[in-house]
């Protein structure tokens, strides 16, 4: 972490300016900085806009703790600026050279960053296990929209597969609102299986895919998206019971939310 200049500071000045600091110490630690132009509201305002946003802003990825204490560095600098500035202005038989700002207190300043980037990180952590049934509503009828397919489908195929649970894993290892396999993950590009925005953006994406391979046939997609393409091919004629219990479910869960 890099700490403000050192600089030297006559002594009428650096008296005042310590004793300043020294009487708004404890008044700053006991409010933790919540006025509008406080560090804590910097970077709370600052985190809104951190990091690779889609269409939803759920999905904003929240500052890890390098970005944030990067944040932090650039707010001391400007301003330990502001406060040289200031003091030089006060003075005028004092030149920059001659201040020292080592009497400044930075730990206080780090505090919030840890406990900013740590209150983000839960909130992260809990909006993964805990998205509401709302929200993934919204990411179903974006991806559909994207890939045209009927949301109603995506929709079933998410019931199906894991009931809207976002932290669903097969014993197989599938994963996610629409149980990707891993390979099929990376295949799709996605990062992060139990996201619910990359996991149904991409299992849409290749549920679109199979639906375009069979020529809009809802029955072989599901089929494939179950038991495999390859097995699908190697046996149309042979789903085994299991994928054809899928099948069924998806049809069903469908026709109820169609009527």
């Amino acid at each position: 972490m890099k700490g403000p200049s050192h600089i030297n500071i006559s002594s009428g000045i650096y008296r005042a300016a310590a004793r300043h600091h020294q009487q708004n110490a404890a008044e700053a630690d006991a409010n933790t900085a919540k006025g509008p132009g406080s560090f804590s509201s910097l970077l709370a305002e600052s985190i809104e806009g951190v990091g690779p946003r889609g269409d939803y802003p759920h999905n904003a990825v929240p500052m890890d703790r390098d970005q944030a204490l990067k944040l932090y560095e650039v707010i001391q600098i400007q301003m330990n600026d502001s406060l040289v500035r200031a003091l030089s202005e006060s003075d005028e038989n004092n030149t920059l050279d001659e201040f020292k700002l080592d009497w400044m207190e930075n730990s206080a300043i780090e505090r919030q960053v840890e406990l900013y980037v740590s209150k983000f990180q839960q909130a992260t952590a809990q909006t993964k296990q805990g998205s509401s049934r709302t929200e993934i509503n919204s990411i179903i009828a974006h991806a559909a929209r994207t890939y045209k397919v009927d949301p109603d489908l995506v929709e079933a195929v998410v019931k199906a597969e894991s009931d809207f649970d976002v932290n669903s894993t097969s014993s197989k290892g599938a994963m996610g609102l629409m149980q990707l396999m891993p390979a099929t993950a990376r295949e799709l590009g996605v990062k992060d299986s139990y996201d619910p925005v990359e996991n149904i953006m991409a299992g849409t994406r290749y549920l679109k895919s199979l639906l375009d391979r069979y020529d809009g046939n809802v029955t072989l997609a599901l089929a494939a998206y179950n038991w495999g393409m390859g097995n699908v091919e190697r046996h149309p004629q042979g789903l085994p019971r299991e994928t054809q219990t899928y099948i069924a479910r998806v049809n069903n869960f469908m026709h109820q939310q169609k009527t």
